[in-house]
């Protein structure tokens, strides 16, 4: 349904490329994700990234990333962002597995990064939000309904992408 031919730097890979501009997006995701096994975040996914103004550095000044060499930081963690990667990371490992000629171990990287969420998820039941004062980025806190609908979101790609049970009776003991 999607071509792989729409000029983009990636087209001709064989991949169609929306996946390609997916990846691009999966990619940013994995690096928000918590991968100190060390630490008590491990697997959790940061809710942002934000510049402070002033700092050394420059942009091209018109917003493209690639050129952007100013320093950035992580807003903390939360559960909400930690449900939603889980689910993207769960939904793109599916999508990827029938592409490994042009992204080996990608589908298997993705398949990790969801699982690791899920376990984080897991060990913090509760809704875990951050301090968003004086950050100028978008609040990814949810309230606990949403929060809770995010896990639901997250067990039911997990089952599947894996055909697993533990994610299946997540979602039969939680979907009301």
């Amino acid at each position: 349904r999607f071509p792989d031919n729409t000029g983009i730097p990636e087209s001709g890979n064989g991949v169609p490329d929306i996946l390609d501009e997916i990846k691009y997006e999966l990619d940013w995701m994995l690096k928000m994700q918590e991968t100190n096994s060390a630490s008590p975040r491990f697997g959790a996914l940061y809710s942002g990234c934000f510049v402070v103004t002033g700092i050394n550095g420059t942009s091209d000044g018109i917003g493209n990333p690639a050129a952007d060499n100013r320093p950035y930081f992580y807003a903390n963690y939360s559960t909400a962002a930690t449900a939603s990667g889980a689910a993207a990371f769960a939904i793109g490992a599916r999508l990827f597995s029938a592409y490994t000629g042009a992204y080996p171990g990608y589908a298997a990287t993705l398949q990790t990064a969801a699982d690791r969420a899920w376990a984080f998820l897991t060990a913090n039941p509760n809704n875990i939000q951050y301090n968003h004062t004086n950050f100028d980025n978008a609040n990814a806190n949810q309230d606990d309904n949403a929060e809770k609908r995010l896990r639901f979101l997250a067990a039911a790609e997990l089952y599947r992408a894996t055909g697993n049970a533990t994610y299946r009776t997540y979602c039969d003991n939680n979907y009301n």
